[in-house]
């Protein structure tokens, strides 16, 4: 898997402020699909679609992954994947860090996921 940005056009309604019926001419001006930037582990890589996951688990598990339409992508910037990544490995702990609760996938939300 490959670690990379994707710059994407996405559907935007119109600014709050013009909730409920609005003037043409304010939906004209104002109502722009907006420019996003996601990043994430490229899950899948189709001609129809990608798929990204921000987070991943060692034991295979993906979290909170975002589908996006192959006309919506303006670019995809590969970016440099940490050593440990590279390597299959987990990420080292931070220095003093205490374990997490349930390590591993899940939320830790008390789910009994983690």
């Amino acid at each position: 898997m490959r670690l990379a940005l994707i710059e994407w056009i996405d559907a935007a309604g119109l600014p709050d402020r013009f909730a409920g019926w609005s003037k043409l001419d304010d939906i004209r001006a104002h109502c722009e699909p907006v420019l996003v930037r996601s990043v994430g582990w490229l899950i899948v890589d189709a001609p129809e679609r990608v798929v990204i996951c921000p987070n991943l688990s060692a034991d295979q598990y993906g979290d909170s992954p975002t589908a996006i339409p192959r006309a919506w992508i303006r670019r995809v910037v590969p970016l440099r994947q940490p050593d440990h990544a590279r390597r299959g490995q987990t990420a080292p702990r931070a220095r003093g860090a205490a374990p997490a609760s349930g390590e591993g996938h899940g939320s830790g939300d008390g789910d009994g996921r983690g």
